[in-house]
């Protein structure tokens, strides 16, 4: 898996930015004059990254529609390659739904709404929005399923 800007960061020691309400209402980085366009250039940098590794997952081998993974009877038996296609739809499904996500963000700085909850419309707490620049839910209602 690639490393991201956030892991970067990591092994380099750095501490984690402090994100605080603009005067707008919008979300800004402490210590940093980053606006909509900045905000806007990191997400898509990681819908670049996202398409990147949903290409080299679709370029795998994926069961034809319809088809179902063998496992064969004796372990070895294209177990390990059924498996493998299991594992690879799961994570392009994974993938595909980051960058639908990642589109919402994009939408939400847009329209000036980023930092605010899709579900209960209440601001999204700046440490989520700092593990998931894209997240269009606080915690509470995604973990509702709203």
């Amino acid at each position: 898996m690639r490393r991201d800007e956030w892991d970067e960061a990591d092994a380099r020691g750095e501490v984690a930015p402090r994100v605080a309400r603009s005067p707008d209402g919008g979300w800004l980085v402490e210590g940093q004059t980053a606006g909509p366009a900045d905000l806007r250039a990191r997400l898509e940098r990681r819908a670049g990254q996202l398409a990147d590794e949903l290409a080299v997952l679709e370029r795998q081998d994926r069961p034809a529609e319809g088809a179902r993974p063998q496992y064969g009877k004796r372990i070895g038996d294209h177990t390990s390659d059924a498996l493998e296609t299991r594992r690879n739809v799961a994570a392009a499904d994974t993938l595909r739904r980051q960058q639908e996500e990642l589109r919402r963000a994009l939408v939400k700085v847009e329209e000036g709404s980023y930092g605010r909850c899709d579900g209960c419309g209440e601001p999204i707490s700046a440490e989520r929005l700092e593990a998931l620049p894209w997240a269009a839910e606080c915690v509470g209602c995604r973990a509702r399923g709203r």
